[in-house]
């Protein structure tokens, strides 16, 4: 699937190379001219993804909740949502295991390596 984006870039092509209208140019591609017009209005918040990225980066260990706390205590205004919709896009993973434990092999397989 081809993003609106892609599209715009299509249409844009089409009008400089064949100089035909917005109109024509959309129908060609089936894309609405709605679509073509739109302009997004939603802040980016690149001041908080930097400030996200530092702190993951300064503090490796540190999983989504914990970079959510420091950044509340800097007074910044996000919920867990967004911050998780950034975490895991950025293979932010923590070095600690995903299931949690430990790291020392169970009673069993020390046996079978020991017998083996």
């Amino acid at each position: 699937m081809v993003k609106p984006v892609s599209k715009r870039e299509i249409v844009r092509y089409l009008m400089n190379r064949y100089g035909v209208a917005t109109k024509r140019a959309c129908g060609c591609i089936r894309l609405r001219r709605s679509v073509y017009y739109y302009r997004s209005i939603r802040d980016p918040l690149t001041a908080l993804k930097q400030r996200t990225r530092e702190i993951a980066a300064a503090r490796v260990r540190f999983g989504y909740r914990r970079i959510l706390m420091l950044l509340r205590r800097e007074g910044w205004e996000v919920g867990k949502r967004r911050l998780t919709g950034y975490t895991p896009r950025k293979g932010w993973r923590s070095s600690v295991s995903a299931r949690g434990g430990t790291s020392v092999p169970s009673i069993a397989v020390r046996v079978r390596l020991q017998a083996g």
